[in-house]
């Protein structure tokens, strides 16, 4: 994990294959009260 300028945090997963997990992961999250959003990671 680390913060980006905005103050919020960057978590990776690298056990995320598909947008399609990595959505579901985000909107599990979000149901959590989490503010979650998927990136796509551009090194990858």
């Amino acid at each position: 994990m680390k913060a980006d300028g905005c103050g919020y945090w960057k978590v990776t997963n690298d056990g995320i294959d598909t947008y399609a997990q990595g959505e579901s992961a985000a909107a599990e999250a979000r149901r959590a009260g989490f503010p979650a959003q998927v990136e796509l990671d551009p090194g990858s």
